[in-house]
């Protein structure tokens, strides 16, 4: 949430997407930034549910694409996890 509140800050346009039906943090900083926030609730482990969303959002013009998929379950052990390249120097 801290990213999507500092690009609102910085005037740009956000779209967040949250798992499931609950309230989060996200929908407090919707309340307060206006239609500059566009909020997209859909299960991320579930094909029909992805290419629905890509569906939604074939005719937006994204700049920038942040992709932060939590692990909570064990779902993939963290091992699978490497960084693709290093940190400049």
């Amino acid at each position: 949430m801290g990213l999507a509140a500092e690009y609102l800050r910085r005037g740009w346009d956000v779209i967040g997407t949250v798992r499931g039906s609950r309230r989060t943090g996200l929908h407090d900083l919707a309340d307060v930034s206006g239609v500059r926030l566009t909020i997209e609730s859909f299960e991320m482990t579930e094909p029909e549910q992805i290419s629905a969303l890509r569906d939604r959002l074939a005719r937006r013009t994204l700049d920038l694409l942040f992709v932060n998929a939590a692990i909570t379950r064990g779902d993939i052990p963290i091992g699978k996890f490497r960084p693709t390249c290093s940190p400049k120097s």
